[in-house]
């Protein structure tokens, strides 16, 4: 019995795993210590409010101090542009502060600004602020994509002869920004990123060979003696050294027990390979982790099986079916069922020669479920207005 991901994850993915160098961006550009409790605070309230333009530009001028342009001016030069992060794809209240932030340094250096978000589509299954613990934070996937190639191109031809500076509103560990700088690099390898800015800072270091030593003895410290010391400090390194001290603290903080200890080296390697597969799905184009929209599914359901690629299926049935599992019969046939007990099955009874051909099989089945919600979707939304009729009625009398 094998899972979907596995069996049709795209070879081009699998051959890369491990396998992408990341980018090392300097967080020098920033202002450390500058995050005050007050600023989360503040941005919620902007949020709420849906980033009101006037609001917004003077939260960020207030935070846009003196101090912190001197030092941003000694890591850019004439050509430097600075390249506003891009919004989180699907946000039903896209935070607006790293472009205003980059309009105003902008502004205030006489250099050009890009905002990413008009090139870039940026998803992850899930807010980093909601995911508060280092086990958590480990298992955050996200995609990168250019829109279109004309975006990408659009994009090249915009930083020709330039170099960039990616603008932020807040750093903590500098996830986002290597994730970032290391896609950039991989479509746009003559692309020079001079470093990461960011509006407030938790810290900007990274990690010293003495702070990562240190976290290392600690973790062979409380491990089982046969645990391999040079695979404890290799992921060690690949989890902490680019990012800032704010990261290797987050799992330094659970080394305190046998058990803390293991848990904290698995959060590691997941971190790792987050970081690998995440990097490695973008570059190759794939959104197989990530659901179709509503628009999306409007036109998939009435498009024929044979004109919808195996990862528009895949995404599919990952959709409808999230436990959806194969199973492998005698003589290397597949069959498709909707969870790992198989109470229900997806491929109508027939051995198939390859998963793809089961997966194909069940799209039919899966595009009447498209029909069913969409129509459950729509006798909501029915009823909604009604009510909201007859309260508008009762409000008129």
């Amino acid at each position: 019995m094998c899972n979907i991901s596995h069996l049709l994850m795209p070879t081009t993915i699998n051959n890369t795993i491990d396998k992408i160098p990341l980018s090392p961006v300097s967080f020098k550009s920033t202002m450390s210590g500058t995050y005050k409790k007050g600023f989360g605070e503040i941005k919620q309230q902007l949020k709420a409010a849906n980033f009101p333009i006037s609001k917004t530009h003077g939260f960020v001028a207030s935070l846009l101090t003196e101090k912190s342009l001197n030092k941003l001016n000694k890591h850019i030069d004439s050509n430097t542009i600075f390249l506003a992060m891009p919004k989180k794809h699907g946000a039903n209240i896209p935070n607006i502060i790293p472009k205003i932030y980059a309009e105003q340094l902008s502004a205030k250096t006489g250099n050009k600004h890009l905002d990413l978000s008009n090139y870039l589509e940026f998803r992850q299954a899930t807010s980093a602020r909601k995911a508060y613990t280092a086990q958590s934070r480990a298992k955050l996937f996200f995609n990168i994509a250019f829109k279109s190639p004309s975006h990408k191109a659009d994009f090249i031809k915009q930083l020709e002869g330039k170099n960039a500076m990616l603008v932020d509103d807040v750093l903590t560990t500098g996830e986002t920004f290597v994730a970032m700088a290391t896609y950039l690099k991989q479509k746009h390898p003559k692309l020079d990123i001079k470093g990461a800015n960011a509006l407030v800072a938790v810290d900007n270091r990274t990690p010293t060979p003495r702070d990562i030593q240190r976290v290392a003895t600690k973790l062979i410290d409380v491990l089982p003696r046969d645990s391999n010391l040079k695979h404890i400090e290799t992921t060690v390194v690949k989890s902490t050294a680019l990012f800032t001290r704010k990261k290797l603290m987050r799992f330094e903080l659970g080394i305190k027990t046998p058990e803390g200890a293991l848990q904290q080296f698995r959060n590691m390697k997941d971190d790792i390979a987050k970081m690998q597969i995440s990097l490695s799905e973008s570059i190759a184009g794939s959104l197989i982790r990530y659901p179709l929209n509503q628009k999306e599914l409007a036109v998939i359901k009435d498009t024929p099986t044979a004109e919808l690629s195996t990862e528009t299926q895949t995404r599919l049935l990952h959709q409808f079916y999230p436990n959806a599992v194969f199973s492998k019969a005698e003589g290397n046939a597949f069959r498709l069922f909707s969870n790992p007990d198989k109470t229900k099955e997806l491929s109508n009874g027939v051995d198939y020669k390859s998963p793809v051909d089961a997966l194909r099989s069940a799209i039919p089945n899966i595009q009447q479920s498209i029909v069913a919600q969409q129509n459950t979707q729509n006798l909501e939304q029915g009823k909604t207005q009604e009510k909201q009729q007859e309260h508008n009625l009762g409000l008129g009398r």
